[in-house]
């Protein structure tokens, strides 16, 4: 049977190290979904440049990524892992000029950072230290979850998109 929802777009910020955390995010939204959507008439839709980004030109890449996918942002989930991404041209990495936005249009931002071993030949010096200096700041202005491991960050994060 066909009901009414209001729609909150989730968009879903990680560099490249977080592709599995990038689809539990997705399948907390799904069963979070499946669970509550039709009693609380919300359905809670991923975003994110994987999925919603498509070629065009005129622009810095992440201006683009910024217009085209956090424009009806409502939140906006952010992992990291080892690295911090990719530089812009305007802040550290792609994750961090989206979760800038996002913060700079009121919206909500739930950062989680992973606290799961990675190899030492797999890990740049340079990327962790960058890091780490991202991290300090969010950690200074709010709440930073760490998670041990991609089933912690589905209980964690289910339990905060529940709130």
């Amino acid at each position: 049977m066909a009901y009414t929802a209001k729609i909150v777009q989730v968009v879903v910020a990680a560099p490249s190290d977080c592709e599995h955390e990038r689809r539990v995010i997705r399948t907390v939204l799904d069963d979070w979904n499946a669970a509550h959507g039709r009693t609380r008439e919300i359905q809670l839709v991923y975003v994110g440049w994987d999925l919603n980004a498509t070629p065009e030109q005129g622009d810095r890449p992440q201006a683009i990524i910024n217009k085209q996918v956090l424009e009806g942002c409502d939140i906006l989930v952010a992992t990291f892992w080892t690295r911090i991404g990719t530089p812009t041209g305007e802040h550290e990495s792609g994750t961090a000029e989206e979760i800038a936005e996002i913060v700079d249009r009121g919206k909500p931002v739930l950062i989680y950072k992973s606290n799961q071993p990675a190899a030492p030949s797999t890990v740049d010096a340079d990327q962790m230290k960058q890091l780490d200096e991202l991290l300090k700041k969010y950690y200074a202005n709010g709440i930073v979850e760490q998670y041990e491991s991609v089933d912690d960050l589905y209980k964690k994060s289910m339990r905060a998109i529940a709130t």
